[in-house]
């Protein structure tokens, strides 16, 4: 059993990969009902566009490449849009990073960085089953 902080509180949100953000908030806001949450962020040095939408209880994180060369651009080269994430929530991310890394999990990131949205680190999919995992602890 892992230890308390690095137990998953919830599912924080879905992260989608699209080719334009402007497209994609018009279709999920006219199309769907959901709601502009916040700020669209440039998360500097990720080459990525972030923008959030509340959808219900539930949260999409909108994904864009902001150059032609970064990860986003060579994931929709190769895969095209759609899921990209599923990010959970913990209550101690530096613990679940040690804890994943001391057990031999493979990570993208060996050590949790600081996004304007909180403190993340990303599971490689082939660790998890296929899915690439988002862990996200919030700012206090």
């Amino acid at each position: 059993m892992p230890p308390e902080g690095a137990t998953v509180r919830g599912i924080d949100h879905v992260g989608l990969v699209v080719r334009s953000l402007d497209a994609a908030v018009q279709f999920y806001v006219e199309e769907l009902g959901m709601t502009v949450e916040g700020d669209r962020v440039e998360l500097e040095g990720r080459d990525t566009a972030v923008q959030f939408l509340q959808a219900g209880t539930g949260k999409v994180e909108l994904l864009a490449p902001t150059t032609d060369t970064g990860p986003l651009s060579r994931f929709l080269d190769k895969r095209g849009e759609g899921l990209h994430h599923v990010c959970y929530e913990l209550a101690d991310i530096h613990g679940a990073v040690r804890r994943l890394t001391d057990r031999g999990v493979r990570m993208v990131d060996a050590e949790p960085w600081r996004s304007p949205h909180g403190w993340v680190a990303y599971l490689h999919p082939a660790a998890a089953h296929g899915c690439a995992i988002e862990l996200r602890e919030h700012y206090r």
